[in-house]
């Protein structure tokens, strides 16, 4: 159910950025199976690891849809106002006018986590513990505070299929990668298992 509702939510075009809906479809799953297989080896419900993780880019869905549609409304608004207006040289400026990538990155990195958690907290899920663990993810952890097992898959899961993007680029170095997952405190067990896993196909079967 979680996979096919962030199939659903993808934008239909992601013009100018043609890979970018493949980049979020990719992640959401690589995530959410990383979830899924950290948390059956630390005793943590694995349904909700996986559900969590793969609805933790709904927020940068969000954005990348409210985005590309906003700009495409002005920029729509402003090129018919130029022509009608015969100012030639704006409305020759405005047809090279494309969406900002740098943007649109800064925009997802700063706001995308906090337009999850408030997504989540309307979805009023009444048995998916999802609240505190976005609440963690999304604000500084009080003095003497710990997170959640959950909120320490998801960390370790949203890590984990960064680096498999960063790493299928070539973005990424091996001391850099060893010094990353130290950081997030992965042991030997969880990696050697996420290593043999399969993040590009997921088959899902209806019985």
């Amino acid at each position: 159910v979680p996979t096919f509702a962030v199939r659903h939510w993808m934008p239909h075009s992601t013009e100018p950025f043609p890979l970018l809906k493949r980049r979020l479809r990719d992640n959401s799953m690589a995530c959410a199976i990383a979830a899924q297989e950290i948390a059956k080896l630390n005793g943590v419900n694995e349904v909700h690891a996986f559900t969590l993780g793969m609805l933790l880019d709904v927020g940068k869905i969000a954005l990348v849809r409210i985005y590309l549609r906003i700009f495409e409304l002005v920029w729509q608004r402003q090129v018919t106002k130029a022509r009608d207006e015969q100012k030639k040289d704006l409305h020759t400026a405005l047809l090279e006018l494309k969406p900002d990538p740098l943007f649109l990155s800064t925009l997802l990195n700063k706001q995308s986590m906090k337009v999850t958690a408030t997504v989540i907290e309307k979805m009023a899920f009444r048995y998916l513990p999802f609240n505190a663990v976005m609440q963690q993810l999304t604000t500084p952890l009080a003095k003497n505070d710990e997170y959640l097992p959950l909120t320490k898959v998801i960390l370790k899961a949203r890590c984990y299929a960064q680096y498999l993007s960063l790493n299928e680029h070539q973005l990424v170095e091996s001391d850099e990668t060893e010094r990353w997952f130290a950081h997030f405190d992965f042991s030997k067990e969880e990696l050697d298992q996420l290593a043999k896993c399969n993040f590009d196909r997921f088959h899902i079967q209806i019985n």
